[in-house]
């Protein structure tokens, strides 16, 4: 039975996916301080996903303290595949709806992307085949209340919650690809079961405005469209290279299906905040 093990077990991407692995596989999970003293067990592993990032990604060029280029050195000379989280910002910004594809130039504008720019190329140096690069845009999963998870549905969820309204400061009509958590799960599953590597965009492809993504979810009178404070980066993310690896794809329906789900929790969420009050 193959052996995964999960770095960064609480990140918003991670939630539930331990579950799901762990119906197949040995799965081990670390947080983000305790793999260096547990190099047998990541050794002795299958395959490796780190879902940790250190908050200095966002501020610094970190190049090789990053913490995936660290247990990567350690594993490189040993038969285990790297999955590796990238992000739709490696790409870029464009205030044209452009579809990126995985072979586009890379564009670092800002210390995030730059740091994943060169962890990407870093990692594909050491691993060659054993590396899995998954670039991933905007993720709907189950709201979350959490303030410091810099990601879309706690933006959202808290924006609601605690402002009672959700501002929209950039153009209502911009394009951003979405994916559910759902989704990328299954991705994850089937890299495991039939051993892909390579560079991927984990994403839809699908043009949905961002007003239409948050109206599903919040009721429209909650909804202010601000003026418009910088100008709109729109994309979407090319998935063919996925699906011929894969046969799976992400259709509207379910993402509607997602939005949907997601407008009754987060009404329920905000019943027992109005409860704790």
């Amino acid at each position: 039975m193959k052996k995964i093990i999960l770095i960064g077990p609480n990140s918003y991407l991670a939630q539930n996916l331990f579950w799901k692995l762990s119906l197949q596989y040995d799965v081990f999970v670390l947080r983000y301080n305790e793999w260096q003293s547990n190099l047998d067990l990541l050794l002795n592993s299958d395959y490796i996903i780190n879902f940790a990032i250190q908050p200095e990604c966002n501020t610094m060029f970190l190049k090789d303290d990053i913490i995936d280029l660290k247990i990567v050195k350690y594993i490189k000379d040993r038969d285990i595949k790297y999955i590796f989280l990238s992000s739709r910002k490696v790409y870029g910004y464009s205030s044209e709806c452009k579809i990126y594809r995985e072979n586009d130039e890379l564009k670092g504008h800002d210390w995030y992307a730059k740091n994943k720019i060169y962890t990407e190329s870093k990692i594909l140096d050491m691993l060659h085949d054993k590396a899995v690069i998954l670039r991933i845009p905007n993720v709907i999963g189950e709201p979350v209340l959490n303030p410091q998870n810099n990601i879309f549905m706690s933006w959202l969820v808290n924006q609601y919650l605690y402002k009672s309204k959700v501002e929209i400061n950039i153009d209502k009509n911009t394009i951003k690809d979405f994916i559910t958590r759902d989704f990328f799960h299954k991705i994850i599953l089937y890299i495991i079961d039939n051993h892909i590597s390579g560079i991927y965009n984990v994403s839809s492809n699908i043009a949905i405005p961002i007003y239409d993504i948050i109206a599903k979810m919040i009721e429209e009178q909650y909804i202010e469209c601000m003026p418009t404070i910088y100008q709109s980066d729109q994309f979407l993310l090319d998935n063919s290279k996925l699906y011929n690896a894969t046969g799976l794809k992400l259709d509207i329906d379910t993402i509607y299906e997602q939005l949907e789900k997601n407008s009754i929790l987060i009404q329920n969420l905000k019943k027992e905040v109005q409860e704790n009050e």
